[in-house]
């Protein structure tokens, strides 16, 4: 894994990780972060390997120049 992946997978699993936190506190009307339940971090930790999934596809992607499998 070279570091421009890892530096896209960190931006993909930050940009997961708020949107599920924000997603739960307006669905759950929340004020706080601090106010989420085990289930919730529980769906906000299943955004996190979700955010992985772009820079997953982007590395199978023979074809991808930067991320690819073939890429140097």
């Amino acid at each position: 894994m070279n570091k421009a992946m890892l530096n896209s997978y960190v931006r993909n699993a930050i940009g997961a990780l708020i949107g599920a936190v924000v997603t739960v506190m307006a669905v759950k009307s929340y004020g706080s972060p601090l106010d989420l339940s085990g289930a919730d971090w529980k769906a906000v930790a299943n955004a996190l390997w979700a955010g992985a999934l772009p820079t997953l596809a982007r590395y199978l992607n023979t074809k991808d120049s930067a991320f690819g499998r073939t890429a140097k």
